[in-house]
């Protein structure tokens, strides 16, 4: 980093000389301005501190999408610019990734207003919000780490959880489930929408394979720490007698499995 601006305050010398002689061919030594000089120095300092603060401003002020902070007219959730905790970010890669376009894209965005209620959200970290898969309707599964969740007065709240939104067909709705670093390790950080069981698994995890006590089994890539797997149908009472299918449900897991990268078997923390 030293070289880094040495080198730019080389340049911006030399710019500022250059720029400095076309426009005053024969200056008075008395009134020649050099970028050396004390009003070339505060120039420099301007330059050097806007550079050397540009991430304490980013985190003093951290993403504010609309979605999150207008709600019709009403505010929304705290946002906050704190980072998760460090266990948490050590356990799941997609934390320390630097975001790209895809994780502010509009569509990720209006999925926010999912993201939860003042009453039920407090502190969601914005920065950290991550796009980590796609739908088959081709729509964002989006990653939102809080720092507290309270569903209803009645559960405990959950400290410093990771959510996943996911959208339902046609962006009519969208399920949320939210979980702790705890239920993460232990494997039970998952929730379905229709056919689709969705979760969250610590780095390591390259896929989730769900069993059932009937029918196939389910196989899911990881991606990250998101994995989306379609659930086999179980027929209905009426599918079974004949009547239509359209009744089936989504089959309930029995176990959920993971594999690393070279297919063996990673065990789960119990909670």
């Amino acid at each position: 980093m030293t070289d880094y601006l040495d080198r730019l305050e080389q340049q911006l010398t030399a710019a500022s000389s250059r720029l400095h002689q076309a426009d005053n061919p024969a200056p008075e030594p008395s009134r020649r301005w050099m970028f050396g000089g004390r009003r070339g120095r505060i120039g420099l300092g301007v330059v050097l501190a806007a550079l050397a603060t540009g991430s304490a401003v980013a985190a003093i002020n951290p993403w504010a999408p609309e979605s999150v902070t207008d709600r019709d007219g009403q505010p929304g959730p705290r946002i906050t610019a704190s980072a998760a905790p460090a266990d948490i970010t050590a356990a799941l890669g997609v934390l320390r990734r630097t975001p790209t376009a895809s994780d502010r894209a509009p569509d990720l965005e209006r999925l926010l207003v999912y993201a939860g209620t003042p009453k039920s959200t407090n502190g969601i970290r914005t920065d950290l919000i991550r796009r980590v898969g796609t739908t088959p309707a081709g729509a964002p599964i989006v990653l939102v780490p809080l720092t507290d969740w309270t569903p209803d007065p009645s559960i405990p709240v959950k400290r410093d959880p990771v959510c996943l939104i996911y959208p339902e067909p046609g962006n009519h709705g969208a399920a949320k489930g939210c979980w702790t670093l705890a239920e993460i390790r232990a494997g039970t950080a998952q929730a379905s929408l229709g056919q689709h069981v969705y979760g969250v698994v610590p780095d390591g995890v390259t896929t989730v394979t769900a069993v059932y006590d009937t029918g196939p089994s389910a196989t899911a890539t990881v991606n990250d720490n998101a994995f989306d797997l379609a659930a086999p149908r179980q027929m209905s009472f009426e599918s079974t007698f004949g009547a239509s299918s359209d009744g089936a449900t989504p089959a309930i897991p029995r176990a959920f499995f993971w594999t690393d990268k070279n297919g063996t078997t990673i065990p789960q923390r119990a909670p």
